[in-house]
């Protein structure tokens, strides 16, 4: 692999993590068909507007749009809501044959939720996306879909660096990269390639 250098003005991303993927809107239209109940769905999506007001905050955009590290915060913030959940009734239990029982049932039950949340994204990955107006080259944002999909299955977080993406997605489209001066180079040459 050639080391390329990475100009921050068109690349302004370091992880996978951290790219504006997702519509907040697009979410909240399809999240009915969560498998998940009410509840979880509301905690859920209250926890995807916190992470949509910290990103603009942060990045000072006025976009309605979740980067895959938003996504995985609000995930594990309704897996710690979940777990207190549990905590709050086991404390409740006198006996311990029935508080065991009793987790043995609700842990895997937790898993699960967070299982069907995770592969939600995965699954709908292609309703989901923002519309980035060419901003982010199409063969990264469709790189991104299997990364979601390793996310679901526990395989990885989103802390790939965007300039291994750059690099992958190029050769995989027939690009030496050796013949680029920058990553930057090979993100403008990537967005020659459009949605279908």
């Amino acid at each position: 692999m050639q080391l390329l250098k990475i100009e921050q003005k068109l690349v302004s991303y370091d992880r996978t993590g951290e790219i504006e993927l997702i519509s907040l809107h697009k979410v909240k239209h399809r999240i009915a068909s969560l498998g998940v109940n009410n509840e979880l769905k509301g905690y859920l999506v209250d926890q995807l507007l916190k992470e949509n007001e910290a990103y603009r905050v942060q990045s000072k955009s006025q976009k309605y749009c979740l980067t895959p590290d938003g996504i995985d915060n609000a995930t594990y913030n309704t897996r710690i809501f979940l777990e207190d959940q549990f905590s709050v009734v086991k404390h409740d239990f006198g006996d311990l044959e029935a508080m065991a029982l009793f987790e043995s049932s609700v842990l895997p039950a937790i898993e699960t939720n967070v299982s069907i949340i995770k592969h939600w994204f995965a699954d709908n990955y292609d309703n989901l996306f923002y519309d980035t107006n060419g901003s982010i080259p199409w063969p990264i944002v469709q790189r991104m879909r299997g990364e979601f999909v390793s996310w679901a299955e526990g395989k990885s977080t989103f802390d790939t660096p965007i300039i291994e993406i750059i690099e992958e997605v190029a050769t995989d489209k027939g690009y030496d990269t050796s013949n680029y001066d920058s990553y930057e180079d090979l993100w403008v040459e990537l967005k020659k390639f459009t949605k279908k």
